[in-house]
């Protein structure tokens, strides 16, 4: 790590490759775990970062999928979690903190974008449940890990679409005539962002930082 040249000296911009960001990162010995890990945005942050030599931990609802793409991805392993059911998310948890003394990094990376109205066990909007719920849920519960790891991080990936909607007005469209998929998106990424803000505030305790991330 002393080779290591800090982050905060890179430039980066849109064009910037995922291995440019990666290079001589060295992450030996840290235990990361991404939801969503195994398609789109998490797969490539699973490939990277898996590479620098993390143990990675991907939290799965399709797991033939999960297995399928990460079949040739070194440090993986792969737990079964569906983000809409409270009693699943408790099991991973209870799980990981059962077989591991700390977390360094969780990604929450997984969601779903622009579905039909569909509603968890629960009656709320599944854009809601998935996107923020399942990931405040998980985040809390992992907490314990997070405080054992030394300068640990918290990053949820949201979005530029939680501009365009009113503040969570109608969060889990009670109407159902108001019903539109890329407001449920859209209201679940600013919830993504209000988490992040208030528990970065509660990290400062426990040497945890929390990063909204946008859409790259």
């Amino acid at each position: 790590m002393s080779n290591q040249e800090p982050i905060a000296n890179y430039k980066f911009n849109y064009k910037t490759t995922a291995n440019k960001v990666m290079k001589n990162i060295n992450l030996s010995g840290k235990t990361i775990i991404i939801t969503g890990g195994y398609s789109g945005i998490g797969l490539e942050m699973t490939k990277q970062l898996s590479r620098a030599g993390a143990k990675i931990i991907i939290p799965a609802r399709r797991m033939e999928v999960a297995k399928k793409n990460l079949s040739k991805i070194k440090n993986i392993d792969i737990l079964p979690l569906d983000l809409t059911n409270t009693k699943s998310i408790h099991q991973f948890a209870e799980s990981f903190l059962q077989n591991n003394s700390k977390l360094d990094i969780l990604i929450n990376s997984a969601g779903l974008m622009y579905l039909p109205l569909k509603r968890d066990s629960r009656g709320i909007e599944y854009h809601f449940a998935t996107n923020h719920l399942g990931h405040y849920q998980l985040t809390m519960e992992l907490l314990p890990a997070l405080k054992n790891a030394k300068n640990s991080r918290v990053i949820n990936l949201s979005s530029r679409a939680q501009q365009m909607t009113p503040l969570l007005e109608d969060w889990n469209f009670e109407k159902i005539e108001n019903y539109n998929p890329q407001i449920g998106y859209q209201q679940s990424k600013t919830a993504n962002v209000l988490f992040s803000i208030k528990l970065d505030e509660l990290g400062k305790n426990m040497e945890l930082e929390v990063l909204p991330s946008t859409l790259v």
